[in-house]
């Protein structure tokens, strides 16, 4: 199976939670950019980092969320389609539309773990250059 039929099979979800995945992933390179920024920059005196990124979170849960969603409609719609299917083939039909079904939740899955693991180390850099921050003014 290619990315492209996996990514096609997803649906309309599948925008979603790239598209939420791209603005998080900008949220994390304007941070990473300011934790440069702040050891590069001559003239500025201690970091200059937001107190807290609210955003990020939210909108990890927000993808995982979609995913789940998107699944559950795949499931809903799986349930459907058996009912037009021979008894005697709904092993292999169960199996095929359980796989397609779930694309969404495992892309979102794909896409949040990453997310997640950066917006902590972000998160620790920022910590521990706040922290020494006063050491260094």
């Amino acid at each position: 199976m290619s990315f492209t039929t996996f990514y096609q099979d997803g649906g309309v979800f599948m925008h979603v939670i790239t598209l939420l995945s791209g603005i998080v992933a900008t949220v994390m390179v304007r941070r990473l950019g300011a934790i440069h920024r702040s050891f590069h920059d001559p003239n500025q005196r201690g970091p200059r980092f937001p107190h807290r990124d609210v955003l990020s979170p939210a909108l990890i849960l927000a993808i995982l969320f979609t995913g789940l969603l998107g699944s559950a409609m795949g499931w809903l719609e799986l349930s459907a389609a058996l009912r037009t299917v021979p008894v005697d083939q709904w092993p292999l039909a169960v199996t095929m539309g359980m796989q397609v079904a779930s694309y969404t939740f495992v892309w979102a899955l794909l896409c949040v773990v990453p997310m997640t693991i950066g917006h902590g180390v972000i998160g620790h850099l920022e910590t521990r250059l706040r922290r020494l921050a006063p050491l260094v003014a």
